[in-house]
């Protein structure tokens, strides 16, 4: 049995120019069942009105901000900055259903030998509905962990909203590659599974949101 019952969760949310959604991310991690987090709020050089968003949310929201370097530079910079024994990543455009840190680290907690868990998706339009049919994301075929690198080539299914991941993975794995300026978490989750068996939960916890913004 793990010893990660009631483990501090680290939430890292990067964000650049993200007023019209950061304040619904923050929300949707507030509103978590499982209460043991801190949050941390990336400002990745903003230029719009995102600082004034996250202000209400202070202190019990930690803002960094730095100059513009790029999404994975942001969610580096979260980690080194977060005390968490399980650290999890939110795009400021997703949304997590409220049992979604919960679950996994009730995964994490029954699955001693995974340091790694993700989940499945539904996809949102920018106005939050969700739109159906959510497609691949929603009807994986993946039973249990992902054992080698080949399944993830099949299975690709790597979006860092839906991972959580043991602290100590990064300092074997190493950070998000900041020379990615796409699929980061995807070549993230390749590096982790060389050397971890990488978890999945069949059930979608997050919401991933559509927009003309969205890579």
């Amino acid at each position: 049995m793990s010893s990660l019952n009631n483990s501090k969760v680290s939430v890292i949310i990067p964000v650049y120019n993200g007023e019209k959604y950061i304040s619904e991310a923050i929300e949707s991690v507030l509103n978590q069942t499982y209460k043991n987090i801190e949050i941390i709020v990336v400002d990745d050089g903003s230029t719009d009105k995102t600082c004034e968003r996250i202000k209400p949310y202070l202190p019990n929201v930690k803002c960094i901000y730095q100059k513009n370097a790029g999404v994975s530079a942001a969610r580096n910079n979260g980690i080194l900055n977060s005390t968490g024994e399980l650290i999890a990543f939110l795009d400021h455009d997703d949304i997590w259903i409220p049992e979604k840190i919960e679950k996994q680290v009730h995964y994490l907690l029954t699955n001693s030998q995974i340091k790694f868990v993700h989940c499945s998706i539904k996809y949102i339009n920018p106005l939050g509905e969700i739109i159906k049919p959510s497609g691949y994301w929603e009807n994986l075929k993946i039973n249990g962990e992902v054992k080698n690198v080949k399944e993830i080539f099949m299975h690709y299914a790597m979006f860092p909203s839906t991972m959580m991941i043991k602290r100590e993975v990064f300092d074997e794995a190493g950070l998000f590659n900041p020379a990615f300026p796409q699929c980061e978490g995807y070549e993230l989750c390749l590096r982790i599974a060389l050397r971890y068996k990488l978890g999945f939960i069949n059930k979608s916890l997050v919401l991933y949101r559509l927009h003309d913004r969205k890579t």
